[in-house]
């Protein structure tokens, strides 16, 4: 094979009397073809730039591309064989060069070039197909909090007092199992899909704790269970689900600052919760059940804001970001890698 099958058929050409640094703007592909009174005279690489560079006495704002040039460098012919272009490369230390035809630049060709057509054992390979899967993934944290939001406000106002009787669980049973649990649990299941480390622990385990909440409850109202055991012994339930949301405050702490503090919220409450409920304190249960609800409240901003930055593509409510993105309201959200005609593909986190 030769150099005319894999190289790009374009090269910028600068002259020798060029300013080095409007020169750096045109390397493209590492490379450039430089010119002197409409001769070819060498070629420019980044290696010889980066050489150039180590003596402390130059400075390429006041320098000239003939300054820099080497003119050790050769060229290739649109007939050199790749294997030969690899070997001349890796022995002049550049990852570039320029292709001439009759002493006139017509193209460039790099290593990457190179690999991709010379497999590990010196043959020459066609590049292997290749197929690109995309799959449209909205955020599934914006329905995993909304029903961590909504399945938390249900019971923590009722633990609170606000409303209800000892048999207001049996209503909550249906609501809270299928809402706060299985819509959860499938979104931390998505959430897994999108690479989303926090969101796959944390709707899967409130997930599973409101699934086996609102079962529990089922078999309180068809008489398998009594009320007033299921009470105390729901205080174990809130103890390892309070252990697995402080792991993820921090590991939130990565990503978002309104997320760690929603879920440090939630951690507190399932704390006293568990606590309050093994001991039988009625006072401390109030308590957490109004914490719930200030989970509740938070979870609701964090959904909300995930949503509106999802239907308007651009921040409108700040989640405290701490590594990607930004916080400023009418900022762009990050976006997904999307196939141009609009099928979005699967990106790392939410």
């Amino acid at each position: 094979m030769q150099v005319k099958e894999v190289m790009t058929r374009t090269v910028e050409e600068v002259p020798a009397d060029a300013p080095l640094m409007g020169a750096l703007e045109k390397l493209d592909g590492g490379v450039l073809a430089v010119s002197e009174a409409g001769q070819l005279r060498g070629m420019l690489t980044e290696h010889d730039i980066a050489r150039w560079q180590t003596d402390p006495g130059h400075d390429p704002r006041t320098a000239r591309v003939r300054d820099v040039l080497n003119a050790e460098h050769g060229f290739l012919t649109e007939e050199t064989d790749v294997r030969d272009a690899a070997k001349i490369m890796q022995l002049e230390h550049v990852s570039g060069m320029v292709v001439v035809r009759d002493q006139r630049p017509v193209g460039r060709v790099t290593l990457a070039d190179l690999a991709s057509r010379i497999s590990s054992n010196g043959h020459l390979d066609s590049p292997p197909p290749a197929r690109v899967v995309l799959q449209p993934i909205a955020a599934p944290s914006i329905l995993g909090y909304l029903a961590l939001a909504a399945a938390s406000l249900v019971v923590g106002a009722h633990a609170a007092g606000w409303y209800g009787n000892t048999g207001t669980p049996l209503y909550q049973a249906a609501f809270v199992g299928l809402f706060g649990g299985l819509t959860q649990f499938l979104a931390g299941m998505w959430a897994y899909r999108a690479r989303d480390a926090v969101a796959t622990a944390i709707h899967g385990a409130w997930g599973a704790f409101f699934g086996a909440y609102g079962l529990l409850y089922l078999l309180v109202a068809n008489g398998t269970l009594a009320a007033g055991a299921v009470n105390q012994n729901l205080g174990f339930w809130y103890i390892p689900l309070a252990a697995i949301s402080v792991v993820a405050v921090f590991a939130a702490l990565a990503d978002s600052g309104v997320l760690s503090g929603t879920l440090f919220v939630f951690a507190i409450a399932a704390g006293i919760a568990g606590v309050a409920s093994l001991v039988g304190d009625t006072t401390w249960i109030k308590v957490g059940g109004y914490l719930f609800m200030v989970g509740a409240l938070c979870a609701w901003y964090l959904a909300s804001a995930l949503l509106l930055e999802g239907a308007w593509r651009r921040v409108i409510l700040p989640l405290g970001r701490t590594q990607r993105g930004t916080n400023r309201p009418g900022s762009n959200a990050i976006q997904p890698i999307e196939y141009q005609y609009g099928e979005p593909g699967v990106r790392a986190g939410q």
